[in-house]
């Protein structure tokens, strides 16, 4: 699981194919120390700048990268010997994210249903036929992988979007054949399948997207570069925390399997539940 609570930004100078020089800027990180994050910093913007002048183009976006989420590291969990297990981390739009390295979560988004289907559906169902809707299709298609799959306890989830899975009853490595399988089987975002093997640990969103719960846009994001910019994100961040209390993330809907895991997984199925509000009856958000 790759986490980093050090975080700097490092510059250098690149010249253009319009021959202006222009200023890059690069992000480092490190577990230990400011100085070896920004060490890395300054050698990953140097790195950049020889892009530039080379004409290649720059990679975009972590989901696609090996380095850790830049985000805020809320609370650390560790097990009884002291190895982390999981930690409670803050996105760059201001939610709490669950990162585990062994419980497996899966998120399987609804796809967008084309008119001319939904028109179908409407047409048969007005003659008596029966004609499932996509989350309905979906829904089934688990109850049936999970019980395929009858190894596994499988808890489903209602989200905004569409559903989550948790794998309650074993340990998985995110990076493992085992879990590429059952990510693929099971539907899962390819951006997401990527995410897990290269940051090491699933991750699942406890809190509201901002947008959704009618709280505004974070002012600025970690890590801040003067007092007076993290002033600004504590107060935004009650404000959220105030206008989520509404809305829950997901929805427990169903079980499947009886097997339960050991203490670790338990405790962080718990976690999950409670701060996600899973037994609640909220609006989702």
């Amino acid at each position: 699981m790759k986490l980093a609570r050090y975080w700097m930004k490092g510059k250098a100078e690149a010249r253009s194919s319009s021959d202006q020089m222009i200023t890059v800027t690069s992000w480092g990180w490190s577990t230990l120390s400011q100085e070896e994050a920004k060490r890395r910093a300054n050698e990953a913007a140097q790195r950049a700048a020889k892009r530039i002048e080379a004409g290649e183009p720059l990679p975009r976006g972590y989901g696609y990268s090996d380095r850790p989420p830049r985000e805020e590291i809320v609370e650390e969990i560790r097990s009884a010997d002291g190895n982390l297990i999981a930690a409670v981390t803050r996105n760059s739009y201001g939610a709490l994210i669950l990162n585990t390295r062994d419980l497996m979560f899966i998120d399987i988004d609804i796809p967008d249903e084309p008119a001319g289907e939904r028109f179908l559906r409407t047409i048969k169902s007005l003659f008596g036929r029966r004609a499932d809707a996509p989350e309905s299709r979906i829904q089934k298609k688990i109850a049936a992988l999970a019980s395929i799959h009858s190894e596994y306890t499988v808890r489903l989830y209602r989200t905004f979007a569409g559903f989550r899975c948790a794998i309650i009853n074993r340990r998985i490595s995110p990076g493992s054949s085992e879990s590429r399988q059952l990510l693929d089987e099971f539907g899962a975002d390819p951006l997401y399948v990527k995410l897990c093997q290269n940051q090491q640990s699933f991750r699942a969103r406890l809190t509201p997207k901002y947008w959704r719960c009618g709280a505004r846009r974070p002012p600025n994001r970690f890590p801040w570069a003067t007092e007076a910019e993290e002033r600004r994100y504590r107060a935004w961040e009650r404000e959220y925390e105030e206008q989520g209390r509404q809305f829950a993330t997901c929805l427990l809907i169903e079980q499947f399997g009886t097997q339960e895991g050991n203490g670790e997984l338990k405790m962080l199925i718990s976690l999950h539940d409670k701060l996600a509000k899973a037994d609640s009856r909220l609006a989702l958000a």
